[in-house]
C-alpha cells in the first residue's frame, strides 16, 4: 500500500442524520412557514386582517345588523361562545363597554388585538423584522396565553349556556326573543330596537 492509502481518513459524519429535520419547537406547529409564533401573528397578513376587522367594527352599528348569525342560537335557542362576540367588538369600539360585557365580555379582548396588531400591516419590513426578532422570545409565552384564553373562551360559553337555562338575572334576554340585552334598551329612545 502506498502512503497516500493508509493515511486517507472517513469524512466527518453529520451528527443530526441525513435528511433528519432540525428539532421544533412544540408551540412552532401552528406557525408553519413564519419563524415562531409571534411572527405568523404579527405577519402582514395577518395585521391586514385585524386591520379590516378594526375597520369593519368601526362602521357596524352597536346593536348588529340584525341578521342573526349563530346557527345554534337560531334552532336551539341557546347561544354559543361566540354568540354577541361581533357586537362586543362593535360596542368597545364605540365606547359603550358596558353593553359589551353584556354581549360577550371576550369582547374587549378581540378589539384589543384589532386596535394593537390591525395597525402594524403599515409597519416597514424592517421595522417588522426588528420587531418579530425582539419577540421571538416570549414564543411561547404569548402561545400559553392564547391557549388558555381560549380554555376561558369555550369554558365561558358552557356556563352561560348554564345561566341561560336557567334564566339567571342578567341572561333572560338570551331566551325572551330579544336580540338587545338590557343595556341596549334602556339606551334607546322609547324602546326602539326591542324585538
Amino acid at each position: 500500500m502506498s502512503q497516500a492509502e493508509t493515511t486517507y481518513a472517513s469524512p466527518q459524519v453529520p451528527t443530526q442524520g441525513i435528511g433528519t429535520q432540525p428539532q421544533r419547537k412544540w408551540h412552532s406547529i401552528f406557525t408553519t412557514g413564519y419563524e415562531g409564533f409571534t411572527a405568523g401573528l404579527t405577519n402582514r397578513w395577518t395585521c391586514m386582517i385585524f386591520l379590516l376587522a378594526l375597520i369593519v367594527g368601526i362602521f357596524l352599528p352597536v346593536n348588529g345588523l340584525g341578521i342573526p348569525m349563530c346557527t345554534l342560537k337560531s334552532t336551539a335557542g341557546i347561544p354559543c361562545p361566540g354568540c354577541g362576540l361581533t357586537r362586543s367588538v362593535t360596542s368597545v369600539l364605540h365606547g359603550k363597554f358596558l353593553l359589551a360585557a353584556q354581549y360577550n365580555p371576550f369582547g374587549y379582548i378581540f378589539a384589543f388585538l384589532f386596535a394593537v396588531l390591525g395597525p402594524l400591516a403599515f409597519l416597514p419590513a424592517k421595522a417588522r423584522a426588528r420587531m418579530q426578532g425582539f419577540l421571538r422570545p416570549f414564543d411561547a409565552k404569548v402561545f400559553c396565553t392564547i391557549m388558555i384564553l381560549g380554555l376561558c373562551f369555550v369554558a365561558f360559553g358552557i356556563i352561560r349556556i348554564f345561566l341561560v337555562q336557567m334564566k339567571a338575572p342578567g341572561f333572560e334576554w338570551w331566551t325572551s326573543g330579544r336580540e338587545l340585552p338590557p343595556a341596549a334598551i334602556a339606551g334607546t329612545p322609547h324602546g326602539i330596537g326591542n324585538k
